[in-house]
Parts: structure tokens; C-alpha cells; sequence
């Protein structure tokens, strides 16, 4: 039960590193360079 939950936590904690790089990421390069986006998807 242990090995599932170590797994379950080690792709939880993954996911959210990813999410957190995926939305960082580009609100950085977004000083530097305003790339073409669709207003829906800035905020």
C-alpha cells in the first residue's frame, strides 16, 4: 500500500513541478516579448 502511495505522491508532486514550469515559464518570457496569443488565453 505504501508503493502506491509513494508512486501516487511522486506524479502528484511531478504534475504540479510541470504545471508550475508551464505557467511560469511563460509569464517570463512574456517581458521580454509579447508573442501572438489569443486574448482568451492571457490573463
Amino acid at each position: 500500500m505504501k508503493r502506491i502511495t509513494n508512486k501516487l505522491f511522486n506524479a502528484a508532486v511531478t504534475v504540479m513541478l510541470a504545471a508550475a514550469v508551464f505557467i511560469v515559464t511563460p509569464t517570463c518570457f512574456g517581458f521580454h516579448y509579447q508573442p501572438e496569443v489569443p486574448k482568451s488565453l492571457r490573463k
